[in-house]
C-alpha cells in the first residue's frame, strides 16, 4: 500500500496524521453483549500497525525523493478552511458534515480534516527547513 502511494506521487510532500494513541482513543465494546462481527472488527483494529506503515511510507518516500511529515490531528475537523476559526459548533453532533458558522461553508468533514492536516504538514516542513538552514 505504501509503495503504491509513493509510486503515484514520486517527488512530493506527504502529510500524515499523527496516529499516536489511536487504539486508546477508539472505543471498543468488549462486554458479552457485543456481537461477533463487532468483536472481529475490534480485533482487526487492534492488529493494525499504523506506526509501522508510516515508517514504511517515510522510508520508501525518501528513496523516491518524497518527504513524509507527521502533523498533529487535534481539532482538524473543526477548523474552517476559509478563516481558520476553530469551534466545536462547526462540527455539530460529530457527524459527517462540517458547517462553518461564520463563513457559511458546508463541506464533508473528511475533506476539511485532510486539508487541515496538509496545511499543518506544510507548516512542520517549513519550520524544519528553516531550522536546518540556520
Amino acid at each position: 500500500m505504501s509503495q503504491l502511494l509513493v509510486d503515484a506521487y514520486l517527488v512530493a510532500l506527504i502529510g500524515l496524521e499523527e496516529l499516536t494513541l489511536l487504539r486508546e482513543r477508539t472505543r471498543c465494546r468488549r462486554d458479552r453483549r457485543a456481537i461477533a462481527r463487532q468483536r472481529c472488527a475490534n480485533g482487526h483494529t487492534a492488529k493494525r500497525a499504523f506506526a509501522q506503515w508510516q515508517g514504511y511510507l517515510a522510508d520508501e518516500g525518501a528513496q523516491a525523493g518524497s518527504l513524509a511529515v507527521s502533523a498533529k490531528a487535534f481539532q482538524t475537523g473543526q477548523a474552517c478552511p476559509r478563516g481558520g476559526r476553530t469551534a466545536p459548533a462547526n462540527h455539530p453532533g460529530k457527524g459527517l458534515v462540517f458547517s462553518c458558522q461564520g463563513h457559511h461553508v458546508t463541506l464533508p468533514v473528511d475533506l476539511v480534516g485532510a486539508r487541515s492536516v496538509a496545511l499543518r504538514a506544510l507548516l512542520v516542513w517549513k519550520d524544519w527547513t528553516t531550522i536546518r538552514a540556520c
